[in-house]
């Protein structure tokens, strides 16, 4: 589990997603932007309620800030980072989630 100096507060939302730049896939879409005077990279996993029941909306929340735990130490620091998460994607395994995730943290060339 990401600690809370991982999560990005509600009052930034806004920006995130005017100002972030956006890496769509099939299951997720990536929206992220450097903000400075950032020690830490900051995380928000966001998942509609048109999606599956609220148990395995928040597995998947789980499974995806699993994999961002794992691979903390190889995402470039200083950025705001969101998964927006899209209607198929509870039907993804934990492998095939991870595989995304890190070909769209490449594809942003937020990894180091």
């Amino acid at each position: 589990m990401l600690s809370k100096k991982y999560r990005i507060p509600k009052t930034d939302f806004k920006n995130l997603f005017k100002k972030g730049k956006h890496i769509h896939s099939n299951e997720i879409a990536l929206i992220f932007r450097q903000k400075e005077h950032l020690r830490n990279n900051q995380f928000t996993v966001i998942i509609s309620t048109k999606i599956a029941n609220a148990v395995i909306r928040n597995s998947i929340k789980r499974k995806i800030k699993h994999i961002l735990q794992k691979n903390l130490s190889r995402i470039k620091k200083g950025y705001q980072i969101g998964f927006l998460l899209k209607r198929n994607v509870d039907k993804t395994d934990k492998e095939a989630l991870e595989e995304i995730i890190i070909k769209l943290l490449e594809k942003a060339e937020l990894l180091s």
